[in-house]
């Protein structure tokens, strides 16, 4: 059974062991990367009679400055702004600083539980704008799509603003105690009011008390991957509470309760598998079979 079950993992084994490595070895790795304060010297604007100014343009690779806060309170990125006409923008601290010209707030107006920052320093070039911008402070259970505009100014350039945004959802460890609740919901149906978990079928002991560890285990992952299916490649999870939290619960219920049918195909598929090797009785074949 246990060389059955094996094998119908098959190759995906070494992906799922490579994707282990990966997780253990990327993960730290981003975490250790430092991340920008947003202090700067505050400079002063260009004059309003100053003449020939360095003019800025979007960075067309990132024409908005995207600060994902996933479900943590506090985020901090970088984006570089380029010229698009004039000399150097300067090099000293102060020649170039920048301002929250507008407040993070979604589509309706609501405001963000957070702290917007932002802060700029000239390349060392001189060549372009190194826009920092930060966010803290943020609610636990806020969520959802927040914008606002922030603004770059200093003696040698024209005033320019840059759009921001930034997306925020719930914490994790809430979607994992909903899909707990929905897998152990899901088990208790299975077992006790469908009878998925009695594995009358199977006659012999060892592989019924096989199956049903088999059928939780498979409730389990499904439940781990409802979880990286729809909490974890959604940004914004929770900004319809209502709709997400049902859906998610529903989805974890349902990986639960199809634990015990994968693993009845897969004890039921290694009964019916002669072993490599073993003769198969003439009677078990199909009629019209060639006989050996």
């Amino acid at each position: 059974m246990i060389g059955a079950i094996w094998q119908f993992l098959g190759r995906w084994r070494h992906a799922l062991a490579m994707a282990a490595v990966l997780a253990l070895t990327i993960h730290p790795a981003v975490a250790a990367a430092a991340d920008p304060t947003c202090d700067e010297v505050r400079g002063q604007p260009a004059a309003d009679d100053a003449e020939n100014l360095v003019e800025l343009t979007t960075n067309t690779k990132r024409p908005t400055f995207r600060l994902p806060l996933d479900d943590k309170s506090e985020v901090a990125d970088t984006i570089s702004v380029p010229r698009k006409s004039g000399g150097s923008v300067g090099r000293d601290p102060g020649d170039v600083s920048a301002t929250v010209l507008e407040g993070l707030h979604d589509a309706d107006g609501r405001k963000m539980d957070g702290d917007l920052r932002a802060a700029a320093a000239p390349s060392s070039s001189g060549g372009s704008v190194v826009l920092e911008g930060c966010v803290a402070e943020a609610g636990t259970f806020t969520a959802g799509t927040y914008d606002g505009v922030v603004e770059i100014f200093g003696p040698r350039i024209g005033t320019y603003s840059y759009p921001v945004s930034v997306t925020t959802k719930w914490p994790s460890w809430f979607a994992w105690l909903l899909l707990v609740a929905a897998i152990l919901v899901g088990i208790a149906v299975a077992g006790f009011f469908m009878g998925s978990f009695s594995f009358g079928d199977i006659a012999s002991k060892r592989r019924r008390f096989a199956a049903r560890v088999l059928g939780v285990v498979a409730s389990v992952a499904g439940g781990v991957l409802t979880f990286y299916g729809t909490y974890a490649v959604n940004d914004t999870w929770g900004s319809d509470a209502k709709g997400e939290i049902s859906a998610l619960f529903v989805a974890g219920f349902t990986a639960a309760v199809a634990g015990p049918v994968i693993a009845r195909r897969i004890i039921k598929g290694s009964l019916a598998a002669p072993a490599e090797g073993q003769r198969v009785a003439p009677e078990q074949m199909p009629t019209g079979a060639p006989q050996g």
